[in-house]
């Protein structure tokens, strides 16, 4: 339930983003810049709490070290937790290419746009998000059977009123 709630926070972060780079002028750097505002209002009226204990592994940020450690500290600490235990701690990689646009004469040709990231060794889960001629598409990636997570992150945007088209590549007995 932890890899699922942590995986649900980030995503609604990272489709609330996209629907704002979407549909306004904004820029990704304000678009961060409005997130940590929101974080420190949330904190500011009891929410923010909520949001970390719901949304799991998210809030490295409240670390009094991490605040005050130089940069350069931080990249050499990140490097050698991620040598010590690697893809381990994590359960997918999400990455969000955001609005592509093409050249027209190079747009004709292209009916649709996929964003497909390499499943890592030891995360269950990978998400490619890209947005394409209006259109929103997220490639779900996995090593394991069970398509859960998939199956209700899919459930939750259509709860949401968000029209949803599943394709798939597994094989239905």
């Amino acid at each position: 339930m932890e890899y699922l709630n942590a995986f649900l926070c980030g995503g609604l972060l990272c489709a609330v983003g996209q629907i704002i780079l979407d549909r306004t002028n904004l820029t990704p750097a304000r678009i961060l810049t409005g997130y940590v505002v929101a974080g420190v209002v949330l904190q500011a009226v009891g929410v923010y709490q909520y949001v970390v204990d719901w949304g799991g592994n998210v809030a490295s940020e409240r670390s009094p070290i991490l605040r005050v450690m130089p940069l350069f500290i931080k990249n050499i600490a990140m490097k050698a937790v991620f040598d010590a235990v690697g893809e381990r701690k994590s359960c997918l990689c999400l990455s969000n290419l955001g609005n592509v646009q093409l050249p027209e004469a190079m747009a004709a040709y292209v009916r649709r746009m996929d964003f497909i990231i390499g499943v890592q060794a030891a995360a269950p889960h990978d998400c490619g998000v890209v947005t394409w001629n209006g259109t929103m598409y997220i490639n779900m990636i996995r090593n394991i059977r069970e398509p859960e997570l998939e199956s209700h992150f899919y459930r939750v945007l259509h709860t949401l009123g968000l029209p949803v088209k599943v394709e798939s590549n597994q094989r239905w007995a």
